[in-house]
Order: C-alpha cells, then structure tokens, then sequence
C-alpha cells in the first residue's frame, strides 16, 4: 500500500527503468478522515522479471498525481505482458471537495464529503432547486430537488444525500433499487423534498453535488423584528390547485410607496418587505409600487399560506371534471419594482354547474394536446348541489411568449 506524501515534489525515475501505462479505479465518493483508496492497473512492454514502484505526490490543493515504473523487465517490443494491480492509499485530507487523480493520460475524480454517502444503483443529476428566499430561524428549510439519472425506470427509489462543502450545503441525489430502466432524457424528473435543520440567521447557498452549477441562496432571518417596511399584498396571482411536482407559483403585488428606488424581498409569510430604507430613500421619487414572485416546492396536500388563500397539490389531474371557460385574458406583470423579472399570468374565469360549500372550489388547468383543459377538481361530490357557480383561477405563463389554446381558443400572450 502507497500512501500520499505531504508535500509536493516531481517524479524521479530511476535509470534504467521504464513508465508503465496506469488505468485508475477511484470510488466516487468517500468520507473526510477515513483512508481513501485507489487501485492503479499498470502494464508495459516487457516481459519477464521485474521490480515494480509506484510514487505518489500531492501536486495541488485538491490534486494528485501518480507515477509508476518498472526496472528490469525484459524488453519485448510489440508485446505487453508486464502488468500489476496495486492499491494506493490518500491520508491526511482535510478539505472537503472534488480531488483529481492524475497517472499519465488517466484520470479520477473522488468526491469527498463529512458523512457516508450510500452507494447509489444510478447517480442522477440536479436539474433545478425549488427554495424558500427566507425563513425564520426556527423554521425547517424545505428544499425541492428537481433530478434525473437520464434514464426511464418501472420501478426506482431517489433519494439526496446532504453534506457541507465549506460554506456550501451540497445535495446529492442517487436512484436506488432501480430496475427495468431504458435511456431516454424526456423521462419525468425526479423530485424530493429535503428538509434542512433550523439555522442561525445568515445566508446560506445549496447546490448540487459533482461539478453542477444549480444552487439556490436561502435568507434565514432572526425572530426578533427585522428592520424592514413590510407590505400587504394588495393583488395576489396564484393557482387553486397544482399538479405534483410542479413548484407553487405566487406573484404578490403591492402598489403602496414606501420610498424611491427600494428593491422588494419576501418575508417567511409571504408577506413584501422593504429592508434597504436607508438606500432607497435618498432620492427624490415615489415608487410605483413592489412586486415579488415565489417558486416553491411542496409536497402532495394543502399548501397553507398565511392570510392567503390555500393551494391543493395533487398528486393527478385525472379525475377531475371538464368545466366551462366563460373569460380567459392575460395579465401583464405591473411596471413596479421587483426582485426579478415578473411571470405573465393567465386568469381564468369557470363556470361550474354544481356548488360545493366545503371542501371550497377547486378549479385546475390542465394540459392537454395543444394546450389546456379547464376541470375541476372537487373530490366529495355527496355535499354539492346543482346550482351555477363562478370563479376565477390563474396559471403561470412565465416571462416569454406564445400561443397557448385554452378550452379550444387560442390566447395569445
């Protein structure tokens, strides 16, 4: 066994001797403190006896090399038949991150991170992250971890492995017990729900593991009262129901000034707020007013939100019932301030010929070829009476545009 040498230096082969040609096997993962073990497959053309040395150095931060040569062999030109395994051993790692394993033309990477990480049947990819802005410090982060291992499965179980990279929390997810698997990137993506513990008030940044360039920056506020103007929305554009694991959209609209030139944020209640004062008042204007939209990840069930109304997310659109579209109309994003480009949004006003006291409306988009059906998703139809009843919905379009059908009628946004 070859262990790592601490300091950095260059390779001296002895005379008389030759390089081998090296092939690495590095695990993809492994544990900050514990040996790390990589096995070098070398073969040269000789025959014969011979003496075999492996050398292996640190030649950056995060980076090793490894050199391996043989003395003695026999020269047979045209031939390999000299050829060995050995395993080599990296010790004293004390940084977290992705270190490189370099032997003439091979190449590894090993991810090193602070706790075990499960062998996955299928490493996946981090497509996008579904994150709160803020939450309070007592609060649980809930994170939505949108993935896809580039193939579709009959059967699979995804998970994600949390581990801290320095002042980054890295997410990791894995396909397990996978079976009757085939390639094909428009499969659905994965998504789970990782809950982060309660942290102190700070910012902190969530990516993806392995080279992924996704990451999402969440605020966790302190519980006492923040210095900040907090607004009530006066227009609020979101969906009744949304189908699994689409993230719940929200747009919040506030036309009350509270200065000139202030940029909007979102407290943990979804509520606008106003925290740069001392900035975005030293103008002489008045703001047009504030706008912020979310993207969330939620789980199948009610998504409660505090003094809005609550959205359903459901797990399938499939039994819901087609109803009529009396008005469908685009709404522009305001010209107000925001912390980002606003969505369009289409509303949608349906008609149902049958009321329901309790549970409440349910009306839903669904989509269909060439666009989207309006149905209704009210499930405990043994409390409803017939009698006509109208109401409005509304469905993220986004910030570019198209044609989207609607019911048949094409809307053009």
């Amino acid at each position: 066994m070859i262990a790592a040498c601490a300091d950095s230096h260059q390779f001296e082969i002895p005379a008389g001797c030759e390089v081998t040609r090296a092939a690495l096997d590095c695990p993809r993962f492994a544990v900050i403190g514990a040996p790390i073990t990589v096995e070098v497959r070398h073969s040269a053309p000789g025959c014969g006896a011979g003496d075999f040395e492996t050398e292996l150095i640190r030649t950056g931060e995060r980076e090793f090399a490894i050199s391996s040569f043989v003395c003695g062999a026999e020269p047979a030109p045209g031939s390999t038949c000299f050829e060995a395994r050995e395993e080599v051993s990296l010790t004293g790692i004390e940084e977290l991150g992705i270190y490189v394993i370099t032997a003439g033309d091979a190449s590894c990477e090993i991810d090193i991170g602070r706790a075990s990480i499960p062998s996955p049947t299928l490493p996946s990819e981090v497509l996008s992250l579904e994150c709160p802005a803020s939450v309070y410090e007592d609060e649980v982060i809930t994170l939505g971890v949108f993935h896809s291992d580039g193939q579709c499965c009959d059967e699979a179980e995804a998970r994600v492995s949390v581990r801290e990279a320095g002042d980054i929390t890295m997410l990791d997810p894995q396909i397990v017990e996978a079976s009757g698997c085939h390639s094909g990137r428009s499969c659905e993506a994965y998504l789970n729900l990782v809950e982060i513990a309660p942290r102190p008030p700070g910012s902190y940044e969530f990516r993806g593991a392995r080279g992924s360039d996704v990451s999402c920056v969440v605020d966790v506020l302190p519980l006492s009262p923040m210095e900040c103007e907090v607004l009530e929305p006066d227009q609020v554009f979101a969906p009744h129901v949304v189908l699994f694991p689409q993230p719940v959209e929200t747009t919040l609209l506030s036309y009350e000034s509270v200065g000139c030139g202030c940029l909007p944020t979102s407290t943990p209640d979804r509520e606008i707020a106003i925290c740069d004062l001392e900035e975005c008042i030293s103008e002489p204007c008045v703001d047009p007013g504030y706008g912020v939209h979310l993207r969330e990840a939620a789980p199948i069930g009610t998504f409660r939100r505090t003094g809005q109304r609550d959205i359903e997310v459901v797990e399938t659109l499939e039994g819901c019932r087609p109803i009529e579209v009396t008005m469908a109309n685009v709404v522009e994003p305001p010209a107000v301030n925001s912390d980002g480009p606003l969505p369009r949004w289409l509303a949608v006003t349906v008609l149902d010929h049958i009321t329901c006291p309790d549970p409440r409306p349910l009306p839903a988009m669904r989509q269909v070829d060439g666009g989207l059906e309006a149905v209704s998703c009210t499930a405990n139809l043994d409390i409803c009476f017939p009698a006509p009843f109208e109401v409005t919905t509304y469905y993220p379009l986004g910030t570019g545009h198209g044609v989207l059908e609607v019911n048949g009628t094409p809307i053009e946004f």
